[in-house]
């Protein structure tokens, strides 16, 4: 009984938390150009973001721009990197698909830089990229499912 409680609380604090954060931050703070608002709009749910915005649109000057712009890209990966965790029992599998996400994650970044694929290329988002995984490895190192 102690795993399923462990899996239960890691997928609510290291994948579904971290979503949400990122996803709150994102509807919250950045801009409506973005292809998430289009869909909202789609299916009817922008008059009731927009009200909810308005309330926050202070707070944002008091909000440090990497907030805003770089960590919802972290806890995004981070909720990657965990769900693999959680998924993928083959050690060997595991560790090429951790790797293999951070390398997209760092590729991605350099293709915006490049103008291969859209969007902005920040130097914090390497930074958040490269802390996100030492902090998961940290975090993960004594994180057991077979115990």
């Amino acid at each position: 009984m102690d795993f399923m409680l462990t899996k239960f609380w890691y997928i609510i604090f290291q994948i579904i938390l971290p979503l949400l954060i990122g996803g709150i931050i994102y509807l919250l703070f950045r801009t409506k150009s973005l292809i998430i608002f289009n869909f909202l709009d789609y299916i009817g749910l922008k008059s009731q973001l927009d009200i909810i915005r308005s309330n926050f649109e202070h707070s944002k000057v008091f909000l440090p721009s990497w907030l805003i712009f770089n960590l919802p890209n972290g806890l995004w990966l981070f909720s990657l990197l965990s769900f693999i965790k959680i998924q993928i029992e083959n050690k060997l599998i595991y560790i090429i698909m951790i790797y293999l996400s951070i390398f997209v994650a760092i590729i991605t970044e350099y293709f915006q830089l490049v103008g291969v694929v859209p969007g902005t290329f920040c130097i914090i988002d390497l930074f958040f990229i490269i802390g996100t995984f030492a902090f998961f490895l940290i975090i993960n190192s004594k994180i057991s499912f077979n115990e």
